[in-house]
């Protein structure tokens, strides 16, 4: 009886053994739905660079982190004047990016994780454009526009944000 079950577990062993040792050609990647994170989000600072930069801490400000298309980009100062100089005070708006290519957006924001913080707030974010070429030509063309605004105060009525 021993040499049976001896001989039933080589059996099993080498069915195992075999079963684990097949070899599949070709290059391991992931799933298309296994939560890839776009370069562009990559791309912005995480809480731990921002604290090592800055010498403090920092966690993620509440439903902020946006990822997105242009719809992403902000509305809420569209209203503001002179409007050529929106841009210059509040980054990722709608109205400075016109009718510029974008591909994607990304936006962060952290805050101070103390009481007593040189930073209490760190906004920042990218916006991704169809071809360098397009990035090069509105770098440009903010540069002279926002060079106009050097000096110029932005206004807002009174419950003209929304």
């Amino acid at each position: 009886m021993k040499s049976t079950w001896r001989s039933l577990a080589a059996v099993v062993a080498v069915l195992l053994v075999s079963g684990c040792t097949q070899t599949v050609s070709g290059t391991g990647t992931l799933a298309p739905n296994a939560g890839r994170v776009p370069a562009i989000k990559r791309a912005l600072f995480d809480g731990t660079a921002l604290a090592k930069l800055l010498d403090q801490p920092f966690q993620p400000y509440p439903h902020y982190s946006e990822f997105g298309g242009g719809d992403k980009l902000g509305t809420a100062w569209d209203k503001a004047k002179p409007a050529e100089c929106i841009g210059v005070v509040h980054l990722m708006q709608r109205g400075p990016y016109g009718s510029a290519p974008i591909q994607e957006t990304a936006a962060e924001m952290w805050v101070g994780k103390r009481d007593s913080v040189k930073i209490d707030i760190v906004q920042q974010g990218i916006v991704a454009l169809r071809t360098a070429a397009d990035a090069d030509a509105l770098f440009a063309r903010f540069v002279a526009q926002w060079q106009k605004c050097d000096g110029t105060t932005l206004t807002v009525k009174p419950g003209a944000r929304s």
